[in-house]
Formats: C-alpha cells, structure tokens, sequence
C-alpha cells in the first residue's frame, strides 16, 4: 500500500500552505507511530505536544510531540518534518536545543526526507540519543496501511 502513501504526499505537496503540508503530515506520522509494531511496543503514550499534560502552558517550542515508553515511563520529544528536499541542520537545530530538557531521555525526528551531512554531524554531537524516522523507514515497515483512516488524517 505504499503507493497509497506517495499518491497522498503527492497531493499534499500540491498545497501552497506550508503549515497545512506540515499538519497532514504530523498527522499521518503520529498515526504511523501508534500503528508499527515496533513503536506500538515501546510507546504506551503519544501525545500532540498541545496535549501532553506535563508541557507547563508552553506554547510552541519546536517539539511536535512526546512519547512515553511503556515499561519505563521515560520521555521522547519528537519533531516531525514535511520537507520535499534534504532535512538540513538548521531545520532540527531549535527542536535539539529545547528537547535538551530534563525530563525528555530520547528524541526521535520523523521525516519525509533524507538527512544532509550536516544534520547528521549535529545529531552525531548530542548527548542524549536521536533517532530519526525517515519516509523510506516508514515505507518499508510493517504496517497494515489498510488500517490508516485517510478521512481523519485529512481533515483540517
């Protein structure tokens, strides 16, 4: 079904608003995260960073969403990235900095890109773990696409 995906990264590209091409993916990546089995294991919770409980009244910092694992509670701040082109250092740089914090363990970055040589230097250079996300990843997964509710996803 991964064709199913690229026809509607396609149409999304096709928006003009940026902010509206960065939401439909956020979505799409937060319901990839809850479905995979790999990410159904280890997350017990996702939420939008809006949501998250423990964000203070915070407004936007950069970090899209938190993750909790299911057997140690600890915290993942993930940034999700719709970009047609190679995911530069400067386009992760703030989301590092402000999930430094404390009380975040890990951080994951999804992407619709492949990582340029200077992002990847940055997150070779940070103390706490990244891991990134790419569509290709996410393609090659075993994830019942089926099972995606296009509908929800697509409704702004």
């Amino acid at each position: 079904m991964s064709t199913q995906i690229i026809d509607k990264l396609d149409e999304w590209r096709k928006f003009e608003s940026t902010t509206k091409k960065g939401e439909l993916f956020e979505r799409f990546a937060l319901s990839y995260l809850r479905k995979a089995p790999v990410y159904q294991n280890l997350y017990s919770e996702i939420w939008r960073w809006r949501d998250w409980p423990d964000r203070g009244g915070l407004g936007d910092t950069g970090i899209d969403a938190v993750a909790e694992e299911r057997h140690t509670g600890k915290l993942w701040a993930i940034q999700i990235k719709f970009h047609e082109e190679t995911l530069r250092a400067d386009d992760i740089a703030t989301f590092l900095a402000l999930s430094g914090r404390k009380e975040f363990s890990y951080r994951l970055i999804v992407t619709s890109s492949p990582l340029g040589s200077n992002a990847e230097k940055l997150i070779r250079k940070q103390d706490k773990p990244v891991k990134v996300l790419t569509l290709a990843d996410m393609l090659e997964s075993a994830v019942d696409w089926d099972s995606f509710n296009w509908r929800t996803i697509c409704l702004l």
